[in-house]
């Protein structure tokens, strides 16, 4: 199987297919997310954006995984 996925769901949506028996899974992700130069990385608005993605995915993973979802807390 080929897993394609934003970059950013891509550790989610590996553990959610190893859980569901479907491997090997070869991994495809796209939709990586880039900031404009060394400027996006510290405006206000660039550091919120980062921020809210990376709970947003984090608090997916260990969600999936208390739940029986994923077969892994980490990728």
């Amino acid at each position: 199987w080929v897993l394609v996925t934003s970059a950013a769901h891509m550790p989610r949506a590996m553990g959610a297919f190893a859980a569901a028996g479907w491997g090997p899974v070869i991994a495809y992700p796209t939709d990586f997310r880039t900031t404009p130069g060394i400027s996006g990385l510290f405006s206000m608005q660039g550091g919120f954006s980062a921020v809210r993605n990376w709970l947003h995915e984090g608090v997916g993973l260990a969600a999936y995984w208390l739940t029986g979802r994923s077969d892994r807390l980490l990728p």
